[in-house]
C-alpha cells in the first residue's frame, strides 16, 4: 500500500486532485478507518472545493489522532467554508483550552 500512497501523494503534489480522489476512493472502500487515506482524501477534496466530503474525512482523522493540529485547523477551515461559524468557536475553545 505504501507504493500506492506514494503515487497518490505525487498526484496531490502535482495538483492532480481529481485523479488522487479517484485513487483514494478505491482505497477507502477497504480502508475506511485509515488515517492516511482520510487525510489525503480530505486534502484532495478541499482543493476541489468539495467541503462537506473533506469535513467528513478530517473528522475521521480527528477521531483517530486528536493531537494533529493540521487536522484541527482543516476542520476549523471547513466549518468556516460550510458556515458553521459558532461551531468553529466552540471547537477551538474545547480543543485548545486543555492545552494552554
Amino acid at each position: 500500500m505504501n507504493a500506492v500512497l506514494s503515487k497518490i501523494i505525487e498526484l496531490v503534489q502535482n495538483h492532480e486532485f481529481y485523479k488522487a480522489e479517484q485513487e483514494l476512493n478505491s482505497l477507502y472502500k477497504s480502508n475506511a478507518n485509515s488515517y492516511d487515506i482520510n487525510k489525503l482524501l480530505g486534502i484532495a477534496l478541499i482543493a476541489q472545493k468539495k467541503y462537506n466530503g473533506a469535513l467528513k474525512c478530517f473528522e475521521k482523522c480527528y477521531e483517530i489522532k486528536q493531537n494533529d493540529y493540521e487536522v484541527i485547523l482543516n476542520i476549523s477551515y471547513l466549518f468556516l467554508k460550510t458556515q458553521f461559524y459558532q461551531h468553529v468557536c466552540d471547537q477551538f475553545r474545547r480543543r485548545f483550552q486543555t492545552q494552554l
